[in-house]
């Protein structure tokens, strides 16, 4: 009978060939990014907000039933005001983020919207009577 490796084993061989391989795996997927992403996210930011959803379900085990087209980016961020744009390197504060309305339910298109990376890092995993609240707080502070 065949003796199948365990998967701690392979995990451990996939570490060493990566530290020994380190900028290797690092030009292949740079290479990779770039194939797959850049050439159209200059013009639709989508695609790449779609597959990163995708992972992000399978990894937590939530329902995923929205398409390319479920997405809508719009001009201005809903929540804070602010113009959007499409980063080159990385996520600023004015990229196109994929917020779940509500966390405890799935990517479904009911739940999803796009707000700026900036409002979807503060609005994070606090409800609404916590961000009301801060609102309120941040107000009476300026005054």
């Amino acid at each position: 009978m065949k003796e199948y490796k365990t998967e701690e084993y392979l995990r451990e061989r996939c570490k060493a060939y990566y530290h020994r391989n380190k900028e290797r795996v690092k030009q292949r997927q740079k290479a990779y990014y770039h194939r797959v992403t850049k050439p159209s996210l200059k013009q639709d930011p989508r695609p790449r907000m779609w597959a990163s959803a995708r992972n992000r379900a399978n990894k937590k085990n939530i329902e995923f039933t929205i398409t390319l087209d479920d997405i809508i980016v719009p001009d201005t961020c809903p929540m804070l005001g602010i113009p959007m744009a499409v980063a080159e390197g990385g996520a600023l504060g004015s990229s196109p983020s994929l917020d779940r309305v509500d966390n405890k339910l799935g990517y479904i298109k009911t739940n999803i919207h796009v707000i700026s990376h900036r409002a979807n890092y503060l609005k994070g995993s606090a409800t609404l009577d916590e961000l009301i609240s801060m609102g309120k707080y941040a107000g009476e502070i300026k005054q």
